[in-house]
């Protein structure tokens, strides 16, 4: 998979390559190692509009590949990690409820002492996990 990782990260191809290149990444979603796969979401999502677009389109797939308990807390951390990295709101929208189907208020509790979120973030995330206190408090914290 690291030659179709090094493709779909290569900016001298175009935006239909790169799609191409994630299309064939997801026909090996089911037999990839799932440590791999949330590099490659990482890539795709901060890709061209099409390739983000695809690799959201294959939440459920990549799900599925996440079947006990711990490996769903890990696919929501991971998922929760790659919204400060998205450039997009539409994609860090969809990581957030994606989180959400996937995890527990615990993963997030978890991030939200150890990494540094934004304003804007932190807000996003109070919209799909708006019951959570440990975000009620720090979004209060970062508000004032």
């Amino acid at each position: 998979m690291s030659v179709l990782e090094g493709l779909l990260s290569d900016t001298g191809l175009n935006e239909d390559q790169r799609l191409r290149v994630w299309k064939q990444i997801e026909r090996r979603i089911e037999t990839e190692d799932k440590s791999k796969l949330t590099p490659l979401l990482t890539i795709a999502i901060n890709g061209p509009n099409k390739v983000a677009k695809a690799a959201m389109d294959s939440k459920e797939l990549i799900s599925n590949r996440f079947v006990s308990v711990d490996e769903r807390q890990f696919l929501a951390r991971e998922l929760l990690k790659l919204v400060s990295q998205s450039r997009s709101l539409a994609v860090k929208n969809q990581l957030v409820a994606w989180s959400r189907e996937v995890g527990n208020d615990g993963v997030l509790n978890r991030l939200l002492k150890e990494l540094t979120w934004d304003l804007e973030d932190l807000r996003l995330l109070s919209s799909v996990y708006s019951t959570n206190r440990a975000l009620k408090k720090a979004l209060q914290e970062k508000e004032h």
